[in-house]
């Protein structure tokens, strides 16, 4: 029979006074399962945002994790790997605070969680690109998708709109403008130059119905452009050709011969400038370095290189006989092999695949991952012969 702190023995099944102050067991502090979970959860948030992010990634494990590293941008990554670097060993019981007040974090998002084919297709819109989204949904997707740069822009400020357009030509001003809600169009308007706002009203005045091909062309260039540098300070105001050639450079090239049939017939010197300094799939041979092929394919949504590859077959043969001599061997008979496996494919969606591909080399190039081989207009060249 055991005894009490008084020397008094203690009946069987009798309970045992709580040890109160300096007389409390350490023993039993330590299995205490309110104290160890205490510990734990203040231990879990010591750790910084990154920290706790890093360590959920971290769990996951790479086949669980990659698909989610896939949608992180590198900044945030580095700054996952340089707090993960900086942990030292960190106890099970904080892993499993960490975790469970990430899945807490998860569950507080909202009270219910509700489904149904809108919020079914918003979801996939946000987890997916464009390409992959329509493919899931049967196409129809796809121009909400695309759309979302507009109702992004809706929610900006008037005034660094305002400076990001203000470099653009009134006709391109015009159509940005007639794509916002008319209040937020008017703010802009009345943040621009006075020089430029007479010339914009006229043409809104006077719209000029735009295909889908220019306007989702026309997003493209401002998602990589005023996303990527927020006002697009970098943008030359005196360099209008570069906006047009950028905007020409991801229609379909059909399209594209139309647009500028059309404009030599007008304005044929500018339409020979414009072709000159313009960047395009046919000729992507002559513009890109070798270096830069295995980035660009390491980047493209594998379901996207193949159709613009496929395509390129018969629309660029030297483009694709470009990116075949730049990647290895092995590679390059998976891709046919993949490529054959395709079977027929919309033509449409495959013009789509080269302009994504286009897209996703002009922000490669604004990041600084690729370089542009820099072509010399004619100009440039008469130029140089004087001097």
């Amino acid at each position: 029979m055991s005894q009490n702190a008084v020397g008094k023995p203690i009946p069987p099944g009798a309970r045992t006074p709580a040890l109160r102050g300096n007389n409390r067991n350490p023993a039993a502090r330590a299995d205490d399962p309110e104290g160890r979970l205490a510990r734990a959860q203040a231990g879990a948030r010591a750790l910084t945002p990154q920290q706790r992010a890093a360590i959920v990634i971290a769990l996951l494990g790479p086949e669980s994790a990659g698909p989610v590293v896939e949608k992180i941008e590198d900044r945030h990554l580095k700054a996952f790997y340089q707090s993960y670097e900086g942990l030292s060993r960190i106890p099970r019981e904080v892993l499993l605070a960490t975790v469970a007040d990430f899945v807490a974090e998860l569950k507080n998002l909202s009270g219910t969680l509700k489904g149904g084919k809108t919020e079914a297709r918003e979801l996939t819109a946000q987890l997916f690109d464009a390409a992959r989204s329509a493919r899931i949904f049967g196409g129809d997707i796809n121009a909400k998708a695309k759309a979302d740069i507009w109702l992004r822009l809706a929610r900006e400020k008037a005034g660094d709109l305002a400076v990001y357009l203000s470099k653009k030509r009134p006709q391109i001003i015009a159509i940005v403008l007639g794509q916002m809600p008319n209040a937020l169009a008017g703010e802009v308007l009345a943040e621009l130059p006075e020089e430029l706002t007479s010339d914009v009203v006229r043409r809104l005045s006077k719209p000029v119905k735009v295909d889908e091909d220019t306007l989702r062309a026309l997003g493209d260039v401002m998602e990589a452009e005023y996303y990527a540098n927020d006002t697009a300070s970098d943008v030359a105001p005196d360099n209008p050709l570069a906006t047009v050639s950028s905007i020409l450079s991801v229609l379909p090239g059909n399209k594209r011969e139309t647009i500028l049939k059309f404009l030599a017939e007008k304005e044929p010197q500018e339409a020979e400038r414009i072709r000159q300094t313009m960047l395009t799939f046919e000729g992507l041979a002559t513009r890109i370095s070798r270096t830069s092929v295995p980035t660009i394919f390491r980047q493209m949504e594998p379901d996207q290189l193949l159709l613009a590859l496929k395509l390129a077959a018969t629309n660029a043969p030297e483009t694709l006989e470009f990116f075949y001599s730049n990647v290895s061997k092995r590679m390059v008979e998976q891709y046919k092999e993949q490529i054959e496996e395709l079977g027929p494919v919309k033509k449409k969606d495959a013009e789509s695949a080269q302009a994504a591909m286009m897209s996703l080399i002009a922000r490669l190039e604004k990041d600084g991952e690729i370089e542009l081989i820099r072509q010399e207009t004619e100009e440039e060249g008469d130029e140089e012969e004087r001097i």
